[in-house]
């Protein structure tokens, strides 16, 4: 039961810093601005986003005739379903390990953040930037940590999980008889030691 409902806890977990975080840089750091730096490399700026994760499909639409759905709200229809995609997955599947359950936690916790975003505000809050020397990323959030982690460690166990043969036959239990009949060297050797007589003997 505490399998089930790890991963569900993981993607609150996501969200709830997620939303917090970004609520925090909303009233303390003016847009556009960068407020401190950690070690040269990570830097805290405040942007907003219209996009995906990373900036990705941000001048994406599309027309359907009657309606047009520009990219963010697009993006935040995709956000719903794979969140509520991955919820019924979790819930239907028993066979899936802990690792696999967390990382689709994750992914499910950071699509729920930013959709909350693209629904609420029309475009998600970004703040954290890496940049050193002629290295530029692209600024994200928490809830893209969440979706990045999450993607790599199910590419990761996918790519180096245990293969099996599965074209070998299973074996079969074992009888006190069989096994008998094993260590006398086959049922026609058991019968030669006891004297009994063989199918040859009987042609014979």
């Amino acid at each position: 039961m505490l399998l089930r409902w790890l991963p569900f806890s993981l993607a609150a977990a996501v969200i709830a810093l997620d939303q917090l975080s970004k609520a925090w840089v909303v009233a303390e750091v003016p847009l556009g601005t960068r407020a401190g730096s950690w070690g040269g490399i990570l830097h805290l700026t405040h942007t907003r986003n219209s996009g995906a994760a990373f900036g990705l499909l941000r001048d994406f639409g599309l027309d359907l005739g009657v309606v047009t759905i520009d990219g963010v709200q697009l993006l935040g229809l995709v956000s719903l379903v794979v969140a509520v995609a991955l919820a019924v997955w979790l819930f239907r599947a028993h066979a899936l390990g802990w690792g696999t359950r967390l990382a689709l936690g994750a992914v499910m916790g950071g699509a729920v953040g930013n959709g909350i975003d693209r629904w609420r505000l029309h475009y998600v809050v970004d703040f954290i930037h890496a940049q050193a020397g002629w290295f530029d990323f692209p600024v994200f959030n928490v809830a893209d940590i969440g979706i990045s982690l999450g993607a790599a460690w199910l590419l990761l166990s996918t790519l180096f999980a245990p293969g099996g043969h599965h074209d070998a036959k299973p074996v079969e239990a074992a009888t006190p008889e069989a096994a008998a009949d094993a260590d006398a060297g086959g049922p026609m050797r058991s019968a030669a030691v006891s004297g009994a007589p063989s199918r040859s003997d009987d042609a014979r």
